[in-house]
């Protein structure tokens, strides 16, 4: 069965998890313990079809077994989390634990020189520091510039960084958008400014409510006032019991406010995604034709029957 080959004169403290063995070459340090015979010789007879984790866990255990991990003339890092990761650094650098690449979740362990910021398990060279978002992860801003939640950004006159939004000149930090002039942040949104409501002022269309609170005109509801948040005024057409087999039932409308998720369309709340306003309500693929999401080169039609909208 062919083998892999591989120069293993002097190869790193064994359990480590960040160095990648390829053939003919192997990584060592200074003052760093070196793997004795027992994991040299096994990763030579690693089988073939084996891939190199799989060959260096299985060498890192059966050695582990027979010999007992051998010493870490530097510093011992472990990295504890779904796969425990043991290194050794070198004497005169320190541990630097992270991970690699969002959204890879892989650990990684850094040896840090004097000098060299740790960096969510990278090394920034000398005179860059480290830049983290507000999730822990991290990368190396060079010299000169400020970090904002992750983004690296070179201050100047009007730049701003406010709970972690970056915002240019000429704009105004909230929430997690930037307002640009005339648009003002009210109420966590950016919007042109209304009608002022109790002390307060509205963005542009809100209404003023008797208990002075603004609401948006798509949550007033004429004979409920506003409808709570993330939910929907419409004025939904019902239908009075027909008195007799030959009448047709009365219509009549009543205001309501649709449940979280629904739209007012054609007199009724309905299910957003089934139902539209317009083709961005729904789902890739379909179109807004009538109130209704209809695949391409479909209609919306009507069941006389029900008065349900179909496609067709």
């Amino acid at each position: 069965m062919p083998v892999p080959t591989a120069t293993a004169e002097a190869s790193l403290y064994r359990t480590s998890g960040v160095y990648r063995l390829a053939p003919g070459r192997l990584r060592s340090g200074p003052n760093v313990a070196l793997a004795g015979s027992c994991y040299n010789e096994c990763i030579g007879e690693c089988p073939y079809e084996w891939e190199n984790y799989e060959c260096k866990q299985y060498c890192q255990v059966k050695c582990d077994v027979e010999e007992g991990p051998p010493p870490c003339l530097g510093e011992l890092c472990i990295h504890y989390g779904s796969n425990a990761m043991r290194r050794c650094c070198p004497s005169g650098t320190t541990c630097c634990l992270g991970y690699e690449e969002y959204p890879s979740t892989r650990q990684m362990i850094g040896c840090c020189a004097p000098g060299r910021d740790c960096c969510d398990g990278k090394c920034c060279d000398p005179g860059y520091s480290c830049c983290y978002t507000r999730w822990g992860r991290g990368h190396c801003c060079p010299p000169g510039q400020k970090c904002c939640d992750g983004v690296c950004y070179t201050p100047g006159p009007g730049t701003t960084c406010e709970g972690g939004t970056l915002c240019m000149e000429g704009h105004v930090p909230c929430g997690a958008d930037c307002c640009k002039s005339p648009e003002k942040c009210i109420d966590g949104k950016c919007c042109k400014p209304g009608v002022f409501c109790g002390g307060e002022q509205c963005c542009e269309g809100e209404l003023c409510m008797p208990n002075g609170r603004c609401c948006p005109q798509d949550q007033y509801a004429e004979t409920l006032g506003c409808c709570p948040e993330g939910r929907l005024a419409c004025k939904v057409q019902l239908y009075h019991p027909s008195s007799g087999p030959e009448d047709d039932p009365a219509p009549y409308y009543q205001w309501q406010c649709c449940e979280p998720g629904y739209i007012c369309v054609n007199e009724a709340c309905c299910k957003l995604r089934d139902c539209c306003r317009n083709s961005s309500d729904c789902p890739s693929g379909k179109h807004c034709d009538d109130g209704k999401c209809c695949p391409q080169g479909q209609r919306a039609a009507v069941n006389h029957q029900t008065g349900e909208l179909y496609c067709a």
